[in-house]
């Protein structure tokens, strides 16, 4: 069976599965890294409750997880737009608690009339004012807080399980689940850790992360939520991940176990989870574009430009790179077209004696192709109906997925505009931040650094890196020199290097585990 159709074997439905197959069900460029985590963490906690974590137990591809809603504890947090203005009109807090509860009754949305008491939070919080308060702190800290997303697609930094919940779409009293933000990414990501080899390590780490039922915050946000409401819960299956098994998945639960190792304070790993995460969907689209693409190239690299107020010919070579990879999955498309248009079956259809909807049949069972949602066919030649699903495959590719290559990259802090007109590959101090605390184990020397970050995920920054990736010359070589030269005084800025001698710069990760010993 051809991935497109095992992908319709299992409900998943489209005019055209073309992009699925070769990257899986699915990328989509309005999930950003920080909305692929929360899915993913949503996940977890799902089949962590269900006793099977990080594993496939009925065989790839066979993922159904039972998300949660919480309705009571977002409406609180995001539909509550009168919480202040109840405050401030009403004098005593037993005025702000009736005021605000008949309020919440008549307004409060995909909740069951029968089902929006919220009089519970009076009992556990008597004072209006400590309740204000404890919102306006869970609202502080929301994921993408300032964003103008509907307020049933908005979610609390994840503090715990209580505090994870689906992407809804809501209606009055009804709320079904919809795939705007929580576009199945997390789904991916989630079966790529599946299938690293190191689940168990992340679950261990995981547990006291955001799996923990006993943390604090957890429990705050647990005591704004009903005692006796069962949530309703939908069973969610349909996740493809095409490939059993790819060196990409232990590289990215490699940099994963890393971060979750240092000594870092609370909760502020997070972030630097998000990066790696959003960098290695990167490298799995480029990857497998390239294996599609027949472009020649044996792997994906960035040229990265240490940002400079001159132009140098290293921020021409990183837009070069730039406008390549982002081109890289457009030319997948039509090299995985044309295996199909090459293969037995519609070579055969082409000779024989209908070969017009003999090769439209072929066309249909190798990409699964909906020939009514993809609209009226013109054309009545093979040729030429060819031509016409593939116009329409880089028609949709257009829509959304060539976007995630710039989407991505800029969300993570890898791609820039800044200081320049074209965007190219200027990495922020926090993406900087994030690769020196996934790599380096206390201390690593600078050269061994640069070649560590070339050797893992295709970065050229100094001249040793654009011999070998770029073919250099001597003249270019040393713009590199002066780039790697540049990434030292930004690493040194941000207190992440140390010069001991001429010839010899160590970058730093004072929240390594190997940092004690050091000292």
């Amino acid at each position: 069976m051809s991935a497109p159709n095992r992908l319709a074997s299992q409900g998943i439905e489209s005019a055209l599965l073309l992009e699925e197959a070769i990257w899986g069900h699915r990328l989509y460029d309005e999930q950003t890294p920080w909305l692929t985590l929360l899915e993913f963490f949503m996940i977890l906690a799902a089949e962590e409750e269900a006793g099977r974590a990080f594993t496939e137990p009925k065989g790839p591809n066979t993922l159904e997880y039972k998300a949660c809603r919480r309705l009571h504890l977002r409406n609180i947090l995001f539909n509550n737009p009168w919480l202040d203005l109840v405050r401030h009109e009403h004098g005593t807090s037993e005025d702000q608690w009736r005021r605000w509860l008949e309020i919440m009754r008549k307004e409060s949305a995909g909740i069951p009339m029968l089902h929006r008491d919220f009089s519970y939070l009076q009992k556990r919080i008597p004072n209006f004012a400590d309740f204000c308060d404890l919102v306006q702190l869970f609202c502080g800290s929301a994921i993408e807080g300032e964003s103008n997303k509907r307020w049933s697609s908005k979610f609390p930094f994840p503090f715990g399980p209580d505090c994870l919940f689906e992407d809804l779409r809501v209606t009055g009293e009804k709320a079904s689940n919809d795939r705007r933000f929580f576009a199945r990414t997390g789904e991916l990501l989630y079966l790529m850790l599946c299938r690293s080899g190191r689940g168990a390590d992340l679950c261990a780490r995981l547990q006291g992360l955001v799996l923990n039922r006993e943390a604090p915050w957890n429990r705050l946000a647990k005591l704004l939520q009903p005692p006796d409401y069962e949530d309703p819960r939908t069973p969610t299956s349909g996740a493809y991940l095409p490939y059993e098994k790819l060196p990409d998945y232990a590289e990215l639960a490699d940099d994963w176990v890393r971060l979750l190792d240092l000594k870092m304070p609370g909760y502020d790993v997070l972030p630097h989870l998000a990066n790696v995460t959003g960098l290695h969907l990167l490298l799995y689209v480029l990857r497998r574009a390239c294996d599609w693409a027949k472009s020649g190239r044996k792997g994906v690299t960035f040229v990265l430009e240490i940002v400079n107020p001159t132009p140098t010919m290293v921020r021409q070579a990183s837009i070069e790179q730039y406008e390549h990879n982002l081109y890289l999955p457009r030319e997948a498309i039509d090299g995985y077209l044309k295996v199909v248009w090459e293969s037995p079956a519609v070579q055969s259809a082409l000779r024989g004696q209908a070969p017009f909807h003999a090769t439209k049949t072929a066309l249909e069972n190798a990409l699964n192709i909906n020939w009514g949602k993809m609209g009226e066919q013109a054309s009545s030649e093979p040729k030429k109906l060819f031509e016409e699903v593939v116009r329409f495959a880089q028609k949709r590719h257009r829509q959304h997925f060539a976007n995630i290559h710039r989407e991505y990259g800029r969300e993570i802090g890898l791609i820039s505009r800044r200081g320049a007109r074209r965007p190219r590959y200027a990495p922020s101090d926090a993406f900087l931040r994030s690769l020196v605390f996934a790599n380096v184990a206390g201390h690593m020397e600078l050269n061994e650094f640069l070649e560590r970050l070339y050797l893992r995920y295709g970065f050229v920054v100094g001249d040793a890196q654009a011999k070998e990736a770029l073919r250099a010359s001597g003249a270019d070589r040393k713009a590199f020199r002066q780039n790697a030269m540049r990434l030292e005084a930004r690493l040194r800025a941000l207190g992440l290097i140390r010069r001991l001698s001429d010839d010899c710069a160590y970058v730093l990760n004072s929240y390594s585990p190997d940092r004690g010993a050091e000292r």
